[in-house]
């Protein structure tokens, strides 16, 4: 009788682990450019400085190019992506002097889900006069689940939407642009967006009947 009881116990504990497993981020794939561009002047000339790269592992890191920053948090159950794309201009012709900075930053993460899950998606869309924009996709029933563009300049403009997914293949994409702006203000953006997944908890009930149906089974 215990040896059926731990027989059973064990089968519900497997049954709940392997649907834990299967709601966690699977990656596909991956893939972040950033580029950078400055330049200055003088009276004797100029002078012109280009940083580009783009990342294709699914890995955590901080990437930097240039004036294009993006810190990436990657996890079973998160996606945590902090960007800063500079911009910023000066001109000063009585001395014949000035600089000019742009950067861009897009991040595409496509990934697949192999059970039912909630998430939470949130951040903030922080621009200056540059540009941001963040969308979240579902591949496999083509249906665009969160689409926000920067709204306003020299704004935070957070946002925070939560449900459930389901199994399926899913792509999550951030774009930035930093600007040579003058003296209207920082041509900045400094978007930032955290995804969090959890196994849907009736998916975990349903796999705990599994395993306690397959306990009185054994009795």
């Amino acid at each position: 009788m215990g040896e059926r009881l731990f027989v059973g116990g064990a089968t519900a504990c497997v049954a709940l682990l392997a649907t834990s497993a299967q709601a966690q981020i699977a990656p596909v794939s991956r893939l972040s450019h950033l580029v950078s561009d400055y330049s200055s002047y003088d009276w004797e000339g100029g002078h012109n400085t280009h940083n580009e790269g783009t990342l294709t592992d699914w890995i955590s890191g901080d990437n930097r190019y240039g004036a294009a920053h993006e810190i990436l948090t990657l996890a079973p159950g998160l996606i945590s992506v902090n960007v800063v794309a500079g911009g910023t201009a000066h001109d000063n012709p009585m001395q014949q002097t000035g600089d000019s900075l742009s950067s861009s930053y897009s991040g595409e993460f496509i990934f697949d889900l192999g059970a039912a899950c909630t998430f939470n998606l949130s951040g903030q869309l922080s621009v200056g006069l540059g540009n941001a924009s963040l969308a979240f996709f579902d591949m496999t029933r083509g249906v665009t689940i969160f689409n926000a563009p920067a709204p306003h300049s020299l704004s935070l403009n957070p946002y925070s939407f939560a449900g459930s997914l389901d199994a399926g293949r899913y792509r999550l994409t951030m774009v930035a642009q930093g600007v040579p702006a003058g003296g209207g203000g920082p041509g900045d953006a400094d978007p930032t967006a955290v995804l969090s997944i959890v196994p849907a908890p009736g998916v975990l009930s349903l796999a705990g009947l599994a395993g306690l149906a397959s306990l009185r089974r054994r009795r």
